[in-house]
């Protein structure tokens, strides 16, 4: 499968907390859109439960625990699961924590949008070890730099 792992995050790799964004910046949400519309996602139950159905989109959820999703949703119980259904089509992961330290190894690009401040989290992106990443776009914008990486 190929795998884009897409995340907007504070400067400690905060992702959230209490289940929501602590920041709000229009141009990530049209960077997010510009990069996932039209394409499938795939997200974990609690990043599901907070901001539900991404229109425009397929919507695919992993959760052992969730047992019903409502109709517009794939549910998928584990990974291999999702690789098995989804074969070599590119799948967007949008979250949250445990989904992207699930899937960072598998993923063969990485699309991140890094804050310039830092923020109180429960929840954080995991480490991008460098050596096995290639930085092939890097735009500042304000408090915002949008990045692209490549697997080496």
């Amino acid at each position: 499968m190929n795998l884009t792992l897409i995340a907007v995050m504070g400067l400690n790799n905060e992702l959230g907390l209490d289940g929501k964004m602590p920041w709000h910046y229009p141009e990530d949400l049209r960077w997010f859109r510009l990069n996932t519309y039209g394409k499938p996602i795939l997200m974990g139950r609690k990043t599901f439960e907070s901001v539900g159905r991404l229109p425009g989109r397929l919507n695919m959820v992993l959760s052992k625990t969730l047992k019903t999703a409502p109709k517009y949703c794939l549910l998928f119980e584990s990974l291999e699961e999702v690789f098995d259904v989804i074969g070599n089509i590119r799948v967007y992961v949008i979250g949250g924590e445990k989904i992207y330290e699930q899937t960072i190894l598998h993923a063969n690009e990485l699309i991140i949008t890094k804050i310039n401040k830092t923020f109180k989290a429960d929840t954080y992106f995991p480490q991008i070890d460098h050596y096995n990443w290639d930085l092939v776009f890097k735009l500042p914008q304000g408090d915002l730099t949008f990045k692209k990486y490549i697997r080496k």
